[in-house]
């Protein structure tokens, strides 16, 4: 945990860092009037993609009240040890598990089972889905657990429990996103003026933003296991197109594991007795 920080308004020091550095690619390919695909538009939202990381960099080598960190920072970037096997399972199994449930209860509403198959038409054999999961993997999961992850949930559970902080990061997370709706031949924006897409897309932000809060200090603080959950959440959406009443499904499965979560233990979430007279108001 982030010790002894005199500044409390530091987390948004670092937030304001972020949405700065992303937001500045981001706007500038999003009026440019070209679309993903464009080498233009692709390296700047490779650019933009990296903002989390730039915050968390600057935080760690610019910041004097952020010290002694650096080494304990990148030694929960790599230690593959310091994530018990029980976690690995629930990263590796937890959302495919759910994504077969929400498909198999989507049946019911008449959807056809064949829609796990339907992988990107972008991805041919094993190869390309191994390049395809590398690719996933560095332009998303690692350059953002890097920043939200790695430094802007501890900052916020300095001062805010950790439902607040998730909610919160959570939040900020989906804003962070915005300018890509703008921006031709993205996922997101193929969603824009697709209201249930929308509702979806932007939903399943929170609770997975609480499950991720919850597996990263249940593994003491890996930026790993974030990174490889934040992962499997990106490549699973990647591949599969499942539909829109299966979605859906999996949104409420994700909800109803979060309040599951939250109710078997609420003091690790800090709203045991003493928090509850509080009621929850933001500051």
């Amino acid at each position: 945990m982030i010790q002894s920080i005199e500044n409390k308004s530091l987390y948004i020091k670092f937030f304001v860092l972020v949405i700065i550095s992303t937001w500045m690619p981001w706007l500038i390919a999003a009026i440019s009037h070209q679309k993903q695909g464009d080498l233009l538009v692709n390296i700047l939202i490779a650019l933009g993609g990296i903002g989390p990381t730039f915050g968390a960099l600057f935080m760690l080598y610019k910041c004097n009240q952020i010290d002694n960190l650096k080494k304990d920072y990148w030694k929960r970037v790599f230690d593959f040890t310091g994530i018990k096997g029980k976690y690995y399972a629930f990263i590796f199994l937890f959302l495919p598990l759910v994504i077969i449930t929400s498909v198999l209860v989507s049946l019911i509403f008449g959807e056809n089972f064949s829609q796990l198959t339907k992988i990107s038409d972008d991805i041919n054999g094993i190869t390309g889905l191994i390049f395809f999961a590398v690719f996933i993997l560095f332009f998303g999961p690692i350059p953002e657990e890097l920043g939200w992850r790695g430094i802007g949930l501890d900052l916020l559970t300095e001062k805010f429990n950790k439902i607040k902080a998730s909610l919160i990061l959570g939040s900020i997370w989906g804003i962070w996103h915005l300018p890509l709706f703008f921006i031709e031949g993205t996922y997101q924006n193929t969603d824009l003026f697709n209201p249930l897409g929308l509702f979806i897309y932007l939903g399943t932000i929170i609770p997975n933003t609480l499950i991720l809060t919850w597996l990263y200090y249940k593994t003491n603080r890996s930026i790993l296991a974030a990174i490889l959950y934040h992962f499997i959440i990106n490549f699973s959406g990647s591949i599969i197109e499942i539909s829109n009443a299966a979605q859906l499904i999996l949104l409420g499965i994700l909800s109803i594991t979060v309040l599951l979560l939250i109710k078997r233990n609420k003091k690790f979430w800090g709203i045991h007795k003493k928090m509850q007279k509080q009621k929850f108001r933001f500051s």
